[in-house]
């Protein structure tokens, strides 16, 4: 069962605030730092966007973390004119002796820019290579980044046509778009996992989060938690499925009580484990952790 966290994560900010949105974790096994995790994420004190520059922090367990040692706090500085905004950070292991951060990068004329930095040792960090430019930035939004076969695959969020769409690549620099994976309702931000060759995808519709999987990119399956908590969940052809079932909505009274945002996973031993970003209504933006079997 998916019970929302009764406190949110302690996090670092290079603010101060403690307060951070959309985050990213990875598993890098000792691999460009000495931890078992690595988070990329945004502060966001009391929703303000000049602070939303993405962060990395490590973790050996997925419940304390610390500033990643050797590098920039934040790894990607503020937009120099004040008026643009970075946002959307999502980590690819590029299993090359490669690590890649993928962002977004709006200048508050409407469009938006996808932007990548690499590394190869953790601590020195290639300068922000342009990608693609989306003239209207609702059409791309939320890039989720996943590589199988030698081949990386882009999933993004058109929050104007309610849209999860879908790119691939073999260098992770030039994108070819593939077909619409699937619409879902008023789809916000997602994560993407390949685990066990099956294709995940941590959907956030503005409000709640819902899990969904297709092992062929063409038949997609949701996830019902199960009702009442405790009980095992199933999944149901996600085109069938005439009510979708949140994994995880808002807490009654809880530092989650407003609304829940892009939020990240791993599936490790049969166990979902879930770092989630959240608004009070208090206006504040936290992270938490909760993690639950996930049945076949």
């Amino acid at each position: 069962m998916f019970k929302n966290a009764q406190a949110p994560l302690d996090l670092t900010t290079y603010d101060g605030s403690g307060q951070c949105v959309h985050p990213d974790v990875i598993a890098i096994n000792h691999v460009f730092y000495d931890f078992k995790y690595l988070m990329v994420m945004e502060p966001y004190p009391f929703g303000n966007d000049l602070f939303e520059n993405p962060s990395l922090l490590c973790s050996d367990d997925g419940i304390t973390w610390t500033v990643a040692p050797d590098t920039d706090s934040p790894l990607v500085p503020p937009p120099q004119d004040r008026r643009g905004w970075n946002s959307d950070a999502d980590l690819l292991n590029q299993r090359n002796q490669q690590l890649a951060l993928y962002y977004r990068y709006n200048s508050g004329a409407g469009e938006t820019t996808l932007l990548r930095v690499i590394t190869a040792n953790g601590s020195e960090w290639s300068e922000p290579e342009r990608i693609l430019t989306c003239a209207i930035s609702g059409h791309f939004a939320s890039p989720a980044l996943v590589a199988r076969d030698g081949e990386f695959h882009m999933f993004y969020v058109d929050t104007l046509r309610t849209s999860i769409n879908l790119l691939k690549s073999t260098e992770g620099r030039n994108w070819k778009e593939q077909d619409l994976a699937f619409k879902f309702p008023n789809v916000w931000h997602l994560d993407a996992l390949i685990s066990d060759g099956v294709f995940y995808l941590l959907i956030n519709d503005k409000h709640r989060l819902f899990l969904v999987k297709s092992d062929d990119l063409r038949t997609w399956f949701t996830y019902d938690k199960g009702e009442p908590h405790g009980e095992c969940g199933r999944w149901s052809s996600l085109s069938g499925a005439p009510l979708l079932s949140p994994l995880l909505s808002p807490s009654q009274t809880g530092w989650d009580d407003d609304f829940l945002y892009r939020s990240t996973f791993l599936i490790e031993n049969g166990v979902l484990r879930l770092w989630y970003s959240a608004k009070s209504s208090a206006n504040v933006w936290r992270i938490g952790y909760t993690d639950g079997r996930l049945c076949a």
